[in-house]
């Protein structure tokens, strides 16, 4: 979505500097009111959520399964024959 400074020089193109920030702030109101009656998220495309959460938690859910016995223990390394 573009910046409200962008959206406010675009209209200044086509209006006055006053009318341009009263339009911004219509188009901000809006989407105040239409996000949270939609009950969707409101999510930036350029961010990946699944790889920021995953981050974020990996730690947790491999302490997680450790505990309960489900991720498997680290293999030693085996020496390697010499011929």
């Amino acid at each position: 979505m573009p910046d409200e400074g962008d959206i406010h020089k675009s209209l200044m193109v086509r209006k006055s500097h006053k009318k341009s920030i009263v339009a911004v702030a219509h188009k901000t109101i809006r989407l105040a009111y239409i996000l949270p009656s939609r009950r969707e998220p409101s999510l930036d495309r350029a961010i990946d959520y699944r790889a920021i959460s995953a981050k974020k938690n990996a730690p947790r859910w491999i302490k997680q399964l450790e505990a309960i016995g489900k991720w498997p223990a680290p293999s030693t390394p085996t020496a390697r024959a010499t011929a």
